[in-house]
């Protein structure tokens, strides 16, 4: 269809009764006339006027229409990868919009990885803005108000019509999206990028008879997998599609060079000259390429490490490996040692988040819990805990950090699993993450994993990559450490030892800084392993605290609460009390605004060893976290030793006082990794 030809048929229903009729039964029947003849799209990057354009399906995007709703007629999961700025989203969404126009009782799930992504007011990226947008663009008498006399419901991540009842709800990607309720089905945007993809594949696959997911690649991961079946009952789970810029006729001019066979893409070009020649960003944006576009890995001897079928033997030693998470997932490992052939057999995973330790106590035990606890578990974790129930562990192995932080208890998560028979020992050795890695590059390469039950493991290797340094980027330090969002913006002011510093002023320097112990429930010193340019352009929010004081930081950095717990700062609201720096605040600072104002900066990030937390703007503040170190710590481990070996280290000097500037004395624990500070006028207390 042409855009005059799509015009002189508005204008014929606008103006003829019976032609109207005539056309709003044929958008009932089809939805590509329905996208093509009311849909509107937009395109920011344009001029004026011309950002507001008739959304013409061209014919790959026409096929990838009919392609949904045949799976929807059909009742069969779909997926599909693309390339950016193929308009699949749009897609989607105005599809999904026409069955909540004409279709009674129609109930839509969406999701994207991040909630600004799924619902926020003024944003483009966000899948509501999208179907907002073309519903506003509809002619007055196609919509809701205009023909019956109401208007459509419409809330957050949520849009009911009053006529059909039809719903379109929204949520971000978590491990239980979908999980409760019921719908006709679900779409999962750019699910390459969700955090749990199989966690939430499977959650909604429980409540919605079709479910479809669209992505541009990252790496084989679950997405990538899904795509790329090995064997025939894989490639029978659902139906696949393709959308290359090469299929679109706005990109796919080509132009022909003397003396060569291959011809030139302008538009392919200049996309890449945008992302400045970046080979991995151009394989996941734009080539559709997945091993291309995994990045530089942390990990590359996951690439070739041997993957089997793998069974627990008696005759063989059992380790277990822990990584105790804060606001981010803990994760256990279970290793056996083959003395014969020398080589570490991996033998089972699990990973969870939200839970106290001792939910964890029944998957190294092998001991079913009871009452709520046992509804709670989901079919795989209770067949798990039932597999572990002729297991003998021989040792456990752990983040020294478990010693130090328990999010719920007033004791270490170390010390709660001591009472129910489970002995943790740690390396404070360990505390180096390219140690860590080190080791564990070594131990991959006498390793292997049993590829059905420890799939998310080997996901999270593979996945697990640096970033990399933008050319604009002027930071001096190496782009060394996994990629992470968990930032904060440069002006950030950081407290030290020496007084307050912006963030930006500290990378790639060393300092001491404060932290939070858990277990002395005080701040105490702790020297940074490291500071550093995290992000260039990222998205930001700006959390307003009562004393005045401003944090601006992406929308995923955890800020300790007052009990100790950490929260997401997206998920702050006004009224929260955050751990504040000086103790006699008993209250703690409270937050008076959470501003999703979405402000793109530059961000930075500390890393601090054993605590994995500092003081920004007078609040405690989670560090980076580098995933599933769990196994990096059992890669370093040494003989456990309780022999303390102590030092004393000159941290530097702080305010003046007295006329002369304090001097601060640390002593070292060599074997907790530990700090106690000695001297006079100590800041912070």
């Amino acid at each position: 269809m042409t855009p005059l030809e799509r015009l002189e048929l508005v204008d014929l229903a606008q103006n003829d009764g019976e032609a109207r009729a005539l056309f709003m039964e044929a958008c009932r029947r089809d939805v590509v006339f329905f996208v093509n003849t009311c849909c509107w799209t937009f395109n920011p990057q344009l001029q004026g006027d011309a950002k507001h354009m008739p959304f013409l399906l061209m014919p790959r995007q026409e096929e990838f229409v009919r392609f949904m709703e045949q799976s929807y007629v059909d009742q069969e999961n779909w997926g599909v990868d693309k390339s950016r700025k193929v308009g699949a989203s749009w897609c989607a969404m105005a599809r999904i919009l026409w069955h909540w126009l004409y279709e009674p009782g129609y109930v839509a799930l969406i999701g994207s990885y991040k909630e600004e992504f799924v619902d926020r007011s003024g944003d483009p990226d966000s899948l509501f803005w999208k179907i907002d947008y073309m519903y506003s663009g509809l002619p007055a008498w196609m919509k809701v108000l205009g023909y019956t006399g109401k208007q459509p419901l419409r809330t957050s991540c949520k849009i009911e019509n009053p006529v059909t009842g039809a719903i379109i709800g929204g949520a971000a990607g978590t491990r239980d999206f979908g999980r409760s309720g019921r719908a006709s089905e679900a779409f999962l945007d750019e699910l390459a990028s969700w955090f749990y993809p199989r966690e939430a594949w499977t959650a909604v696959g429980q409540t919605s008879p079709v479910v479809g997911m669209v992505s541009t690649p990252k790496g084989m991961n679950f997405f990538g997998k899904s795509m790329n079946p090995k064997t025939e009952d894989e490639r029978g789970s659902m139906r696949r599609m393709q959308m290359h810029w090469k299929d679109d006729l706005r990109f796919n001019e080509e132009v022909m060079v003397p003396g060569s066979r291959k011809p030139r893409y302008p538009w392919y070009e200049k996309e890449c000259r945008r992302y400045n020649n970046d080979p991995t960003i151009i394989a996941q944006e734009l080539d559709v390429s997945y091993k291309a576009s995994a990045g530089k890995l942390v990990y590359p001897g996951i690439q070739t490490v041997r993957l089997a079928k793998l069974t627990y033997d008696h005759r063989l030693p059992l380790l277990v490996a822990w990584d105790f998470g804060v606001g981010d997932d803990t994760a256990i490992g279970w290793y056996q040692w083959d003395y014969v052939s020398s080589v570490y057999r991996m033998i089972d995973y699990y990973q969870s988040s939200g839970h106290a330790i001792d939910w964890y106590v029944p998957f190294v035990t092998g001991q079913m819990p009871s009452g709520d606890r046992l509804l709670a578990l989901t079919e795989r974790e209770t067949e798990m805990i039932r597999r572990h129930r002729t297991w003998i562990v021989t040792e456990h192995y752990g983040d020294p950090a478990g010693k130090q932080r328990s999010g719920v208890t007033a004791t270490s998560v170390i010390d709660e699993l001591v009472k129910h028979g489970v002995y943790v020992g740690t390396n404070s050795k360990a505390v180096s993450f390219e140690a860590r890695r080190a080791a564990a590059q070594r131990l991959l390469q006498i390793m292997e994993i049993d590829e059905r039950r420890c799939e998310d493991f080997v996901e999270a290797m593979q996945n697990a990559r640096y970033p990399e340094r933008p050319e604009t980027s002027n930071s001096m330090s190496a782009a060394d450490k996994p990629i992470h969002d968990w930032c904060l913006a440069g002006e950030t002011r950081i407290r030290t030892l020496y007084g307050w510093f912006a963030v930006k002023d500290l990378a790639g320097k060393d300092f001491w800084t404060w932290s939070y112990s858990e277990e002395r429930k005080r701040l105490v010193p702790a020297k940074a392993s490291r500071c550093w340019m995290s992000g260039v352009g990222k998205k930001t929010i700006l959390i307003g605290l009562d004393d005045g004081h401003e944090v601006r930081c992406t929308p995923d950095h955890p800020f300790m609460r007052r009990d100790g717990t950490y929260v997401e700062a997206q998920y702050l609201r006004a009224g929260d009390s955050l751990m504040p720096f000086y103790e006699k605040n008993d209250g703690g600072y409270k937050v008076r605004f959470v501003r999703h104002d979405m402000l793109e900066v530059d961000v930075y990030d500390i890393e601090v060893p054993i605590y994995h937390n500092f003081v920004a703007e007078g609040v405690v503040t989670h560090n980076t976290s580098h995933g599933r170190s769990q196994f990096e710590y059992l890669a370093v481990n040494e003989p456990y030793s309780n022999q303390e070996q102590r030092r004393y280290v000159e941290a530097g000097t702080g305010e003046e006082e007295d006329g002369g500037r304090v001097v601060y004395i640390v002593e070292e624990d060599e074997d907790s990794a530990d700090y106690t500070m000695t001297g006079r006028g100590i800041a912070g207390y």
